[in-house]
């Protein structure tokens, strides 16, 4: 696979950030009180930019409509569960440093929330290709310790 301009790292914490504030907006969408491993996994997938845009476009994967709710939650709490506070503060930097990258990207963070989905993104891991070939490809597409 060959990286794109939209995969290099020097934007990555933007990515990430956005990232986030899309998870937020689906719970928020999805009526649910909390951020889930779900959630964020939904905001990688969908990111316009960055490595998991990069490996999503290259190997054509559709991510299966999310859940809209008339939510009573207007504006999402933002609060994390445990779960998915684990992947964004410790187990993305995990796999980052698992691989040797001091840049962290939106494909770390997916790494990370395929390795740890929890039950509602069951739904969306089952539709992507098996881990291995994933993480692969999520590696793969990863900047370099020079584009960083």
């Amino acid at each position: 696979m060959t990286r794109s301009p939209s995969s290099a790292g020097s934007s990555g914490p933007e990515r990430i950030r956005a990232a986030i504030n899309a998870a937020v907006e689906y719970a928020r969408q999805a009526d649910d009180p909390r951020v889930e491993p779900v959630h964020l996994l939904r905001g990688v997938l969908d990111a316009p930019a960055g490595v998991a845009a990069t490996v999503r476009t290259e190997y054509g994967w559709q991510i299966p409509p999310a859940r809209v709710a008339q939510p009573r939650y207007p504006l999402a709490t933002g609060i994390f569960t445990p779960g998915a506070r684990r992947i964004v503060a410790e187990d993305a930097l995990v796999v980052a440093e698992r691989l040797g990258h001091r840049a962290l990207t939106t494909g770390h963070v997916l790494i990370a929330i395929l390795e740890h989905p929890g039950e509602h993104a069951s739904e969306i891991v089952g539709s992507l290709p098996e881990l291995r070939e994933l993480t692969a490809a999520v590696i793969d597409a990863l900047p370099s310790e020079e584009d960083t």
